[in-house]
């Protein structure tokens, strides 16, 4: 079969000396021989610490953690938090009676294109995936979004900046910074207690 890229290069490598000290043949043939490029030294497995390189490429889990810690008719209040306790955002849900759409679990959540019931536009943003049936119902667009009262919020998390006993504040803000924290990440894992 044809020769591999090496001996073409090694060829051509040998025709060029010959040519600059004018001595071998059209094909380099008198010079290849005195050329010394380890062809059969081409690495055929992959290097010892090439899997280490790229594990250390790939990005980390992210895991960030809800935990409520009011349930009121004015809404569910809590904090959402990185794995390692440091605080995000505070979070507000609706309350239906008292209760939350979003059971206690862990779930996945997911970078996409969404659009809130008052928008005419679409923006990003990330929704909570795999959320079990609530009062019989499937449960879905469960979102992390903007907002500062109970009525802001079908089920999906808002985030603030602040809290008061029957809403939440800066939302807006609270909620880009949580975006740009995760610039880069597609999805993220969620534990709600």
């Amino acid at each position: 079969m044809g020769q591999s890229i090496w001996q073409t290069i090694a060829q051509v490598i040998a025709q060029v000396i010959g040519k600059i000290l004018g001595s071998g043949t059209e094909d380099g043939a008198s010079i290849s021989a005195s050329i010394d490029i380890p062809i059969n030294d081409v690495p055929k497995e992959p290097i010892a610490n090439e899997s280490k390189i790229e594990s250390s490429m790939k990005p980390e889990t992210v895991s960030l953690v809800v935990t409520r810690s009011r349930i009121t008719p004015e809404g569910i209040f809590g904090q959402l938090k990185k794995q390692d306790g440091s605080f995000i955002a505070y979070t507000l849900e609706h309350s239906f009676n008292e209760k939350p759409k979003v059971a206690l679990g862990v779930y996945k959540c997911v970078r996409g294109q969404h659009r809130l019931h008052s928008m005419t536009e679409d923006f990003t943003t990330f929704e909570v995936t795999g959320v079990p049936d609530f009062q019989g119902k499937p449960v879905s667009g469960i979102l992390f979004h903007w907002g500062n009262f109970d009525k802001d919020s079908s089920g999906c998390f808002l985030l603030g900046k602040g809290e008061t006993p029957n809403m939440i504040t800066n939302s807006k803000v609270a909620w880009q910074e949580f975006m740009d924290m995760l610039a880069g990440v597609d999805s993220f894992e969620l534990t709600v207690e």
